[in-house]
């Protein structure tokens, strides 16, 4: 583990020389470090790792946003796909209010999307 932080801790040297190079600045404060995997594999990481930035250590996170797309470190994206159903059943509850103005084409191809 200790070379994965070491590479991890030359990456980020890396990236800051660029930066800076280019106008930049890193702000350890606003970044976060996300692992991935089992849960007990993550926990082992996290407790064994610290990462440096800027002198300053990086935190890890067990949720990212980005986009209006949430990741999670075991990628069952639960959040993400809860949030889709949402979406779609207040879409299927809105046509349904207003069933009475659609056509049969329309009634047909809801039907035999919603498998019914």
């Amino acid at each position: 583990m200790r070379d994965a932080e070491s590479k991890i801790n030359g990456n980020l040297q890396a990236i800051k020389r660029f930066c800076e190079s280019n106008c930049l600045n890193l702000n350890h404060a606003k970044t976060a470090a996300m692992v991935f995997g089992p849960i007990r594999s993550r926990r082992v990481v996290i407790e064994g790792m610290k990462i440096v930035m800027n002198n300053g250590t990086v935190g890890f996170t067990s949720e990212l946003r980005n986009l209006g797309f949430e990741l999670e470190p075991d990628l069952r994206f639960k959040m993400y796909t809860s949030l889709l159903i949402k979406r779609a059943f207040a879409g299927l509850r809105l046509l349904y209010m207003h069933r009475d103005v659609l056509s049969r084409e329309v009634h047909s191809k809801g039907n035999t999307a919603l498998g019914v």
